[in-house]
């Protein structure tokens, strides 16, 4: 499997098409270990804390952060990222000819991360959640598709010294079933208007007529904290996966929140124990 995450960053939302709508390997066709079981049995706060505290996956997260970091200062820096093969090992993702991440044959791996751009969205786009997917499809049966992960990571200027930086750190996890993955094959054509919708939001959610500024960051149009949640979770809306995709911040002291929404359609982050 191929995936090529080439219009995830939408630096410019009239460019670039996904290529989304591969064939998945038959769920089990993974090779994961049978003592990694218990990964069926946990909570999703439990298996991200675990992803995470890894010291493998550790390591690779730093290099990515220190990638997302290097986007701020050089608009040449592109992405990278790396797959957590399933014997432990930490391999870096290629990389396009435009500078963005393509997980190769992810049938042995787990999950990944890769950054995003300080000009695009800190946000996973419609290609990301396709290839969360394909890793999803790739666990064996005694692993569990919910164990499969994809990661974001994102730069920002911020006014918080003494750096006045700071990062995104998102994860998403699959929470459907085995035999659901087969009906989340999409063609190019389905991809694109998927993307089309995904910028769609984002104009609606920084259009101050509509909503105020309840999602803004700053006068500059960027999304904050609660409109980057809400934009990915009216993204699963639009793809049907309601229920069917985990979305989980990771804080800079590493505390892990479940992000849902409340009755009020307002994204609400809720700690992890």
């Amino acid at each position: 499997i191929c995936i090529d995450l080439t219009i995830d960053t939408f630096e410019n939302p009239d460019d670039g098409s996904g290529n989304g709508g591969y064939d998945y390997p038959p769920f089990g066709g993974g090779f994961g270990n049978p003592e990694d079981s218990t990964a069926i049995n946990q909570t999703p706060c439990e298996k991200t804390k675990s992803v995470l505290n890894k010291p493998n996956v550790q390591a690779g997260i730093n290099n990515v952060k220190a990638q997302a970091l290097s986007t701020l200062s050089n608009i040449n820096a592109g992405e990278i990222g790396f797959k957590e093969k399933k014997d432990g090992t930490i391999v870096p993702a290629n990389v396009s000819a435009a500078h963005h991440v393509i997980f190769n044959d992810v049938t042995d791996s787990y999950g990944g991360y890769h950054n995003h751009t300080a000009l695009g969205t800190h946000m996973f786009s419609p290609p990301d959640i396709d290839a969360l997917f394909g890793f999803a499809a790739a666990q064996s049966i005694q692993d569990g598709v919910g164990n499969a992960y994809l990661g974001m990571i994102a730069a920002e200027w911020c006014n918080c010294p003494p750096s006045n930086q700071q990062f995104i750190n998102y994860v998403i996890t699959y929470t459907g079933t085995g035999a659901e993955l087969g009906g989340y094959t999409y063609t190019t054509a389905q991809m694109n208007q998927f993307e089309k919708n995904y910028r769609k939001i984002i104009r609606e959610l920084t259009d101050t007529n509509l909503n105020g500024n309840t999602y803004l960051k700053n006068s500059a149009g960027d999304l904050n904290e609660k409109g980057l949640e809400k934009l990915f979770l009216e993204t699963l809306k639009i793809m049907n996966l309601s229920g069917k995709v985990n979305l989980q911040r990771v804080e800079p002291n590493g505390t892990v929140y479940n992000v849902t929404e409340n009755s009020n359609g307002i994204p609400i982050g809720t700690p992890c124990p």
